[in-house]
């Protein structure tokens, strides 16, 4: 696999006098004074940095700019061998500083304070002469046309002592992450309807470069695996866990499960039959559990549990999807109002069986939804596991929280890429693009917020006893 990370440099210039006499004392703000040279440096918990993971903050302050001047940042990034940009203009400030956390864009491609819109904001670079190595983040600072200052920040995604191996056997299909050591706090993760390995594989080289061993898990649409999601025997995923105890690297007493999306309600659904799930992570997931579709509008269960198909709730085969052209000219598909159909028409008792016994749970569950789901109505749908947990008093018991997101759709919680486009995504089993929604900002802002109570809620949760 290729590594993620690239080593790079800051270039900043620097100032000072051959001729200047040391024995001379210098008056800060006479005429004989320098003037600093205008800068960019990227800053981590206020160090300046040239190397750093892909998901964390980083600081970007352009220094030694003509106090209230005009100051063009200019950003490009190789983005999975994408090359991408984007660009605000700033005011400088009294000291000729420009701070991108507390400074306010006046235009560019995000305006207002957005201390990682040079992130999220790119879109496709239109030309590729000035190519990038592979995840190289630079930053051109431009003044009166000409370009002043140039800054390049390396990123990675994966640490370089993780160690990785695949993972066919006793029936299983994955790949398992560790950082160098000894027994590793632990997370299982999987992707969702898409199905394959990727959604899980993504989650598994973020969290692993934080710390953690992390067995990717996909669970069907690969070679030896159902082909659909369809009758996935849970017990599937104790056989992960067994798995999991023949690793050295792995804690198996402290072990967390991660998915989004149906991989969202299947980790509510592992959480709350297995004792040895310790913490659940859910993005935008639902509290209820899906059958799966089968032709002339009937229904399987899409979970087992000893053999025995979950209860799910029926879809409203009178409700239709609804269908719309993005900016782009590409048809999109909202699914929303199925389920949310599919919900409204459900009985009570129907609901009542198809809803995870959560409260079961052996540990704190996050869950993060969006506002302006276009999937599924994944606020409402985390709610109705919410109930359960705040009437049963495991809210009070683990600190459980719940999170909707204004002006976020289905999104996956992995910060630090560009949120333009993400209003979509191309579906490989169905073959049709589908509405996602949510904002550029407003899926930013939630990613981030994700990432930070997810970090939180893992070194809690996860804590050696």
């Amino acid at each position: 696999m290729r590594r993620l990370a690239l080593v790079a440099g800051v270039f900043a210039l620097a100032c000072s006098s051959s001729n200047d006499d040391p024995a001379t004392p210098k008056v800060d703000g006479g005429a004989d004074a320098a003037a600093p040279e205008p800068a960019v440096r990227f800053l981590m918990d206020g160090k300046e940095a040239v190397r750093a993971f892909w998901g964390d903050p980083v600081t970007i302050e352009v220094t030694g700019m003509p106090p209230g001047s005009s100051v063009t940042l200019r950003a490009r990034a190789d983005i999975v061998n994408q090359e991408a940009e984007s660009w605000a203009t700033y005011t400088a400030d009294a000291s000729g500083t420009v701070n991108v956390d507390t400074t306010s864009a006046v235009d560019g491609s995000y305006t207002g304070v957005e201390p990682e819109g040079l992130v999220w904001s790119m879109t496709p670079a239109t030309d590729t002469a000035d190519e990038l190595a592979f995840d190289d983040f630079r930053v051109r600072v431009e003044s009166e046309g000409a370009t002043v200052a140039e800054g390049t920040l390396g990123r990675y995604y994966l640490a370089d002592d993780v160690t990785q191996m695949d993972v066919v056997e006793s029936g299983l299909v994955g790949a398992f992450y560790a950082p160098p050591g000894g027994a590793h706090p632990t997370l299982i993760t999987f992707g969702g309807s898409e199905g394959g390995l990727t959604g899980g594989q993504t989650l598994a080289w973020y969290y692993a470069s934080l710390g953690y061993s992390v067995l990717a898990l996909a669970y069907f649409n690969v070679p030896g695996l159902p082909q659909y999601l369809t009758q996935v025997p849970l017990e599937y995923f104790d056989t992960a866990r067994q798995w999991l105890e023949t690793r050295p690297e792995a804690d198996t007493t402290r072990i967390a499960v991660m998915g989004g999306s149906r991989g969202g309600e299947l980790a509510l659904a592992l959480g709350a039959t297995f004792p040895w799930v310790k913490a659940v992570i859910a993005s935008v997931p639902s509290g209820v559990s899906w059958g799966a579709p089968q032709l002339g509008n009937t229904e399987v269960s899409s979970w087992t549990y000893q053999s025995q198909g979950l209860a799910f709730v029926p879809f409203d085969w009178t409700a239709q999807p609804t269908f719309t052209q993005d900016a782009d000219g590409v048809e999109l598909e909202h699914d929303r109002a199925l389920f949310e159909s599919s919900i409204a028409k459900a009985t009570p008792t129907k609901l009542d069986l198809a809803s995870f016994r959560v409260e079961q749970t052996q540990g704190p569950i996050l869950m993060i939804a969006g506002a302006d789901d276009q999937l599924w109505p994944s606020c409402q749908l985390a709610q109705i596991a919410w109930d359960r947990l705040e009437k049963s008093g495991h809210v009070d018991k683990y600190g459980d929280e719940l999170v909707c997101a204004p002006d976020a759709g289905h999104f996956s919680p992995v910060v630090g890429s560009p949120t333009v486009g993400l209003h979509r995504a191309y579906h490989p089993i169905t073959k049709q693009w589908l509405a996602l929604g949510g904002t550029p900002a407003g899926t930013a802002h939630a990613k981030r917020n994700a990432d930070t109570k997810i970090r939180a809620l893992l070194q809690k949760a996860l804590a050696s006893p």
